[in-house]
């Protein structure tokens, strides 16, 4: 009797790992050779900065601050896995000797990022192979993926790597969900493999929110692919969507709507979204012209007539897909779209206010293309399939790496940049910012000037454009570029952002720096006690404030304003010294000498605190101490001027107060010496000599021996 045929399962025969081993080994060695030069580029001021070397949370390695990016999203992004990788680079780069650019070794960085990207191409092989079962047209297929020119910008880009780590931890789960979904219902790993997979996918979604249609992605290639049943799917992919709405509450909060500027309608939106695609699929095609800044904002897209062709040719291409296309090709569209899709322009984010478009918008999405085209050639059984798609390959490559160098450093970068979109505000003024750096402050002003041309209301140009005219002392035009800053950020109601928060703190800094230096009091006493209202926790404002209070006379002012800045910070320098001088002079002599050894327990070799610690134990008449203070200001100032006249004089008034009045006069001839017209070492010295006519007189009139 004939046997009943089995039924089939959808998981693919397993693959030993040394089937593919020479494939991977070509795929690894091609990657390296396209991108190894990137370990050489230094950290950018393109949001590198921001990120990471002048961020105090990142460099501090600490608990508290690695669990402040857990807390609350910083920089309009909750991404706490990202920054805490970050975090820990930084503590391992600050081993490492320093870049030309920044304190950080930036090799670390970069080797991490390039070890991202191979680890994920090595992923999608994986992920293709379990639906093209040629190794070698999987292999093309992972290259197309790797190696392709739009791939630059995230591994080249320090900042990128949030793309990366997001999209390692998206193939994870998606490689473990396939697991799940193909073994067989009594597999034994099977719920193991749906378990790693939705905690992978919850580390991608806190790596970069951008993945959050990960769960679509999955039952997309569940339902096309691998034939599931939707209700199952549903079943299984519920708890993934479970994951995705609090990280969507909380990317909302981060990125208000406020915060976007223009809001298109929402056919509006349908057409950028359309008009975004379009793009990507001619940069897919042909990558040339590459940039981080097309320029290309819903503003600019909706004022011409072509967005009805670029709007419309991705839903006509949709709907012929769904209709005539193969199962793998309908499947590698729909995975191409789905990772697209939140940063297409339907939903409103924070740069579209610079271009809704992005190269690293499309890491993880070139998996689509990756998967139809390993599909496409493995059922084509003609070698001129196989040399057209290696031709292909290598221009990409090509391409690639003489892209590369453009990320090498700022100047380079900002440059390329202005090339491809000479209307980019932002490329202008990181490339003034870049300048700046390198102290060429007129062409930096220059540069500012023109991202200011193009986009007038752009605080940070204003503000730096502020520092550069103070660097050259051009006092007027900085304090015009600040207050404008001020204005701007006030007129924007952008107070709650935390980064324009600071932004105009530092403006109201400057212009209190400014305004003192030009006489300004009471302009510059306004500007600190605007800092204090904008961030009450700022140290230097209160110090900066206790100078001025000191110098106008407003002692008890000055002394609060001092209080409070060493209750914020007890280690701030100068501040003890300035503080026990006005107590001092209020006769509180204790807490002043308290004061002058807190300031010399940071800065020993400060003769000024240590005469004027001196002078407050003679007060209290601790003599013996106070001369070896004196003893000590003199011995550090060996030219006897300065702080070490009062000294002498100080000195010859505590042999004066222990009656030994030779040793007195000579200190105080010794003042005097250096000092000839010093009022008071003179005023003393003549009671010492009469003191000591007086002893001689009383002793016979015999001289000392």
């Amino acid at each position: 009797m004939a046997r009943k045929p089995q039924p089939t399962s959808n998981r693919p025969q397993p693959v030993a790992l040394g089937q593919n081993r020479w494939p991977l080994a070509l795929l690894v060695l091609v990657v390296l050779m396209v991108f190894s030069q990137v370990c050489g580029h230094e950290l950018l001021g393109y949001d590198d900065i921001q990120n990471i070397t002048q961020n105090d949370l990142v460099i501090k390695l600490t608990p508290a601050n690695l669990l402040h990016f857990w807390k609350q999203p910083f920089a309009g992004m909750y991404i706490p896995l990202t920054y805490n990788f970050w975090s820990i680079q930084a503590k391992l780069a600050s081993f490492l000797p320093a870049g030309q650019a920044t304190a950080l070794n930036p090799y670390l960085f970069h080797t991490v990022n390039l070890f991202f990207h191979l680890t994920n191409a090595c992923l999608v092989f994986f992920i293709i192979r379990r639906f093209v079962k040629n190794d070698w047209a999987t292999l093309l297929g992972a290259l197309l993926f790797a190696i392709h020119p739009v791939q630059v910008e995230p591994v080249a880009w320090v900042t990128g790597f949030k793309d990366m780590l997001s999209g390692f931890f998206s193939l994870l789960s998606l490689g473990l969900y396939l697991d799940y979904a193909q073994a067989p219902s009594t597999g034994r790993w099977r719920k193991a493999s749906y378990l790693l997979a939705l905690g992978f996918f919850l580390a991608a979604l806190l790596a970069k929110p951008g993945v959050v249609v990960m769960p679509l992605v999955a039952g997309l290639i569940g339902l096309v692919l691998l034939h599931k049943n939707i209700k199952q799917l549903v079943f299984d992919l519920a708890p993934w969507v479970v994951l995705v709405l609090p990280i969507a509450i909380v990317t909302k909060m981060a990125q208000p709507v406020a915060s976007h500027g223009f809001l298109p309608t929402f056919g509006q939106r349908l057409l950028i979204s359309g008009d975004s695609l379009s793009f990507y699929l001619l940069k897919l095609i042909a990558p040339l012209h590459l940039g981080y800044d097309y320029g290309r904002t819903p503003q600019l897209v909706l004022q011409h007539d072509w967005l009805y062709l670029t709007g419309l040719i991705p839903y006509l291409l949709a709907i012929a897909i769904t209709w005539k296309a193969k199962a793998p090709y309908r499947a590698a569209a729909g995975i191409f779209v789905l990772l697209l899709l939140p940063v297409s322009g339907i939903l409103p984010f924070t740069f579209q206010l610079i271009s809704t478009v992005a190269d690293r918008y499309l890491y993880l999405a070139m998996l689509g293309p990756a998967l139809a085209a390993s599909w496409f050639i493995d059922q084509s059984k003609t070698k001129t399939v196989w040399v057209i798609a290696l031709t292909i390959l290598a221009l990409f490559g090509i391409k690639s790496m003489t892209q590369a160098p453009t990320w090498e450093d700022s100047l380079t970068l900002n440059q390329q940049a202005i090339n491809i979109n000479p209307q980019s505000w932002t490329a202008y003024g990181n490339l003034a910012n870049a300048k700046a750096e390198q102290n060429q402050q007129e062409e930096a002003i220059t540069l500012y000037q023109k991202a200011l041309a193009l986009k007038p209301d752009d605080e940070k140009s204003t503000f730096n454009l502020g520092v550069a005219y103070g660097l050259i002392n051009q006092t007027e035009a900085a304090i015009a570029a600040y207050r404008k800053t001020v204005a701007l950020i006030k007129a924007n109601n952008d107070t709650d952002n935390p980064f324009k928060a600071e932004l105009l703190r530092d403006a109201y800094v400057n212009l209190g720096v400014l305004y003192d230096k030009s006489k300004r009091t009471d302009e510059a006493i306004a500007s600190y006690r605007n800092v204090i209202a904008v961030d009450p926790g700022f140290t230097f404002s209160y110090a900066n404030l206790g100078n001025l209070y000191a110098e106008i006379g407003r002692k008890d002012d000055a002394i609060a304003m001092y209080q409070k800045a060493l209750a914020l910070d007890p280690f701030i320098r100068g501040i003890d010294s300035n503080l026990g001088e006005l107590l001092a002079e209020q006769g509180d002599l204790a807490d002043a000498v308290t004061h002058f050894n807190k300031a010399l327990a940071q800065t020993p070799d400060d003769p000024p605190t240590r005469l004027n610690l001196g002078l407050a134990l003679y007060h209290q008449k601790e003599f013996a101490e106070a001369s070896r203070q004196f003893l000590q200001v003199i011995k550090a100032d060996r030219a006897s001027t300065g702080a070490s006249v009062e000294a002498y004089n100080g000195l010859g008034a505590v042999y004066m107060a222990q009656g030994r009045w030779q040793e007195a006069s000579d200190a105080l001839r010794t003042a005097l010496q250096y000092a000839p017209d010093h009022q008071y070492a003179k005023d003393n010295l003549l009671k010492t000599l009469d003191e000591i006519k007086k002893a001689n007189d009383a002793d016979g009139g015999r001289s000392p021996q």
